[in-house]
């Protein structure tokens, strides 16, 4: 696995829920006293677009010669894919066997991350990571902006006012990523998540 810039350090993944409109995302339990059964709150289920902003797409020939590659890769070099819609970060991590999971991304725990929508624009989210930004937390934050990012989209270009989880999900489906892209940026650092068909 190698990351062209020097200023760029390896990193490590965290599973957590994405950010959700009117709160924690568990599902309440149902509960049977006497015939009565509680049902789970809607508006938990409702995919938060806060923080996501638009950006110009760059194509990945475009892009600066300063960006680094951080490759997917198992012990004996083989390229491994995350199926982000089918995975969460954290059991890519676990389930893999992706090598430098727990290495240092970044020196900064600022990350910006651009999500790419059907080649047309970048959806971005800045965020600042709790604790060193190894690679996992850094497929974490990932994990949490490509959702945000597909409800932005299914808001904004499709109509949708208020995605839900499981209509990001099922828009997710397809989504693999086996590389990412990085450059250092003033404090910050970028993060270009390029998918693979």
């Amino acid at each position: 696995m190698s990351v062209a810039s020097a200023n760029l350090v390896p990193m490590t993944l965290a599973a957590q829920p994405p950010a959700m409109v009117g709160g924690a995302t568990r599902a309440t339990p149902k509960r049977r006293q006497a015939g009565v059964v509680k049902k789970p709150s809607k508006a938990g289920n409702v995919v938060s677009t806060a923080g996501v902003t638009r950006a110009p797409f760059v194509p990945q020939g475009d892009l600066p010669e300063s960006i680094g590659w951080y490759r997917f890769e198992d012990k004996r070099g083989h390229s491994v894919c995350w199926r982000l819609g089918r995975d969460s970060a954290a059991e890519f991590v676990e389930k893999s066997g992706a090598v430098g999971m727990g290495d240092q991304l970044f020196h900064t725990n600022k990350v910006k991350i651009f999500y790419p929508i059907a080649d047309e624009y970048f959806a971005t989210r800045s965020v600042t990571i709790n604790g060193s930004a190894t690679a996992s937390r850094v497929l974490k934050a990932i994990e949490q902006t490509a959702q945000m990012a597909t409800a932005f989209h299914l808001q904004k270009d499709l109509g949708n006012a208020r995605p839900t989880a499981s209509e990001v999900s099922a828009e997710l489906s397809g989504a693999v990523v086996c590389h990412l892209m990085c450059k250092r940026v003033g404090g910050g650092n970028h993060v270009y998540v390029r998918l693979t068909s």
